[in-house]
């Protein structure tokens, strides 16, 4: 193996492992890596400063991980990584646990288009992951993480999707929604 340079990276490949030992076919495991400078010095050496960075992970996609340390100083060091959640875990936890959509409620006033009616219309709107809907009205963020998008439903005939004026958090609602997640899985019970 080549001796890692100052100033240089280290890479290394993980393969994620099933509870029989066999590689995993996919991704989306969550790994925390870090590498620390090591206080271990042989006699004679000097003392090197703590130091430490996260590792830049890349997902294959297919079961293997790369790795990427930046090395910043000079000695020793000692790689960390841990399996924080398997994609199992994050999948129960993004569709089940934390799936903000309909957890988190949002008035959204639209001004109304017509000349006959009122002058406005109120709908209810949310946070999503996941594709459009025909029935919602879609306000993507490009820097939102993942599929993320802030949706309302549709107002009435009357006006248009383009014609969302102002938001407002429903306190009561999101309150609500909450108090029944918590219940349904049981988080209140001693």
């Amino acid at each position: 193996m080549n001796q890692p340079i100052h100033g240089g990276f280290l890479h290394i490949l993980i393969q994620a492992k099933d509870k029989e030992g066999n590689p995993r076919a996919s991704g989306g495991d969550f790994w925390l890596a870090t590498l620390m400078s090591n206080s271990n010095t042989k006699q004679g050496e000097s003392v090197q400063t703590e130091a430490g960075t996260a590792g830049k992970i890349i997902d294959h996609k297919n079961g293997t991980y790369s790795v990427y340390f930046y090395l910043g100083w000079v000695g020793r060091a000692e790689v960390h990584i841990d399996l924080v959640h398997s994609s199992d875990v994050i999948a129960f936890l993004r569709n089940k646990y934390w799936m903000t959509e309909g957890k988190a409620i949002w008035n959204g006033f639209f001004k109304n288009n017509s000349e006959h009616g009122a002058k406005e219309a109120v709908s209810e709107c949310t946070i999503r992951r996941g594709g459009p809907r025909k029935e919602d009205c879609e306000y993507w963020f490009p820097q939102a993480m993942g599929q993320t998008v802030f949706v309302c439903h549709k107002p009435h005939p009357n006006s248009t999707c383009s014609s969302l004026d102002r938001i407002k958090y429903n306190f009561d609602t999101s309150m609500r929604v909450t108090r029944d997640m918590v219940g349904k899985f049981g988080m209140l019970e001693g």
